[in-house]
Parts: C-alpha cells; sequence; structure tokens
C-alpha cells in the first residue's frame, strides 16, 4: 500500500476502490476511475491502478491510454520492488510525462531528501527522470 487510493480519494473525492474486497483488503486489485474539476476550470481524471505484483496486468491496462502518470512513491517505505516494476512497465510503454509524489510523508522515518534522491537515481534515464516530485500527506491534506 503506497497511499494511492488515498491520494486518488483526497484530490477528488471518489473512491476509486469500486469492490467491497478492495475496500476490505485496503489493496487495489481492479482499475478504479475518479475524476475532478480544477480551479482552472478544466477537468482531470485517474486511473487508479493496482500496485501489487500479482495484479499487474490490470495495471498495465490501465496505463495504455494515459497521456501522463502520477508516480507514487510511499515516503515511509522509499523505492520497493514494485516501484521498479512500475517504471519498467511506463518505460516499455514509453510514457515520459508525470508526477512523483511522495504520499505518506507524516510517516518517513528517513529525511525526505534521502527518499527523493534515491527516487531520483532509480528514474535516472527514464521519461521520469526530471518529473517534479511533490511530498504529501493525503489524509490531512
Amino acid at each position: 500500500d503506497h497511499g494511492k487510493s488515498t491520494l486518488v480519494r483526497a484530490l477528488t473525492g471518489m473512491e476509486p476502490d469500486r469492490w467491497a474486497e478492495e475496500r476490505r483488503r485496503g489493496l487495489t486489485i481492479d482499475l478504479g476511475f475518479a475524476w475532478t474539476q480544477l480551479p482552472s476550470g478544466r477537468e482531470v481524471a485517474f486511473v487508479d491502478v493496482p500496485g501489487h505484483e500479482r495484479f499487474l496486468g490490470n495495471m498495465v491496462a490501465g496505463l495504455g491510454p494515459v497521456p501522463a502518470v502520477c508516480f507514487v512513491v510511499a515516503a515511509d517505505e522509499g523505492w520497493r520492488e514494485q516501484s521498479a516494476d512500475h517504471r519498467d512497465v511506463l518505460q516499455a510503454l514509453g510514457i515520459e510525462h508525470g508526477l512523483v509524489v511522495l504520499t505518506r510523508t507524516d510517516r518517513a522515518g528517513a529525511p525526505l531528501q534521502t527518499v527523493i534522491d534515491q527516487v531520483r537515481a532509480e528514474l535516472r534515464g527514464t521519461g521520469l527522470a526530471e518529473a517534479k516530485i511533490l511530498p504529501v500527506c493525503a489524509p490531512t491534506g
């Protein structure tokens, strides 16, 4: 749990986890959809994809048509093996636009700069190498 669904819920006010099983387990299994209107009046939509390796196929299905990603790394866990899987999928699909969001900053034990440096190193050579990194705490705003 890197906090992707919590982030989407905080940004849109919509529940992206559609199935009772997902909410019970606290784990996204299938694609979730949410949207909101920005202060500019433009609308933005999110496809909340599963993060767990057993649901990688569902993640790939949700990424196919997207022009940009919100790449989430939990600040309290740092870069994980599944983060590398997600990075590699984005690279294979040629997705080069996005934002990196460090979630769960309220739980981070290490200094945020350490996590930021780790993420930068892991994204080196990819389309997200220069992406803005935004630390957040979704539950508290």
